[in-house]
């Protein structure tokens, strides 16, 4: 068999800029990062834009169980944060006691994915944004800023990186391409 090299082509995007630098928007923590959570959405491959801007928004929107020890460690460091920073919420809870949270920012994170029995993340290219039930950890920007219309405090988690991790479940939903293929000359 010969083995030939697939190239996937696509039109370029036009490069977003930077979002502009606040003096209102204050960097608390860089590089924090979550323990493997459970995704309930994600925009990552499409973001969306509020009414009106033509500012790309990417989110990865996840459940905490704080029932679990990672996690209640993580939400425990993040409450410390929350008091030295007079911010009140951080995520909102469920029906079934788990804590939804949000991480949102205007430049699309790295994405990175650990396939099942694999240890090592690799660079992951999305063709859609994966649904709900996917297991990932987000790196993130710890921001604080002052929320006008709550008059108060508020933190921003912004993506930086989203590693995917499959497990049985998931790896069934996805066709995994690494960009070569193996061709029976036919």
């Amino acid at each position: 068999m010969k083995k030939t090299t697939r190239k996937t082509i696509s039109l370029k995007k036009p490069k977003s800029s930077k979002a502009p630098k606040s003096e209102y928007v204050t960097v608390i923590k860089e590089n924090l990062e979550t323990p493997i959570v459970t995704l309930q959405f994600c925009a990552l491959y499409k973001p969306y834009y509020f009414s009106g801007s033509h500012i790309p928004r990417y989110k990865v929107c996840v459940y905490l169980d704080p029932k679990q020890d990672t996690h209640k460690k993580y939400l425990e460091s993040l409450e410390k944060f929350a008091v030295e920073n007079d911010v009140s919420t951080l995520g909102r809870q469920t029906d079934d006691g788990l804590i939804l949270m949000s991480y949102q920012g205007r430049e699309r994170p790295e994405t990175y994915l650990v396939e099942k029995g694999k240890k090592k993340a690799v660079l992951l290219d999305l063709e859609h944004d994966l649904p709900e039930g996917f297991k990932c950890k987000v790196k993130f920007d710890l921001r604080r800023y002052f929320d006008k219309f709550h008059k108060k405090n508020a933190f921003s988690f912004s993506p930086t990186k989203v590693t995917f991790y499959l497990d049985d479940e998931t790896q069934k939903l996805v066709e995994v391409e690494d960009g070569s293929s193996e061709d029976s000359g036919n």
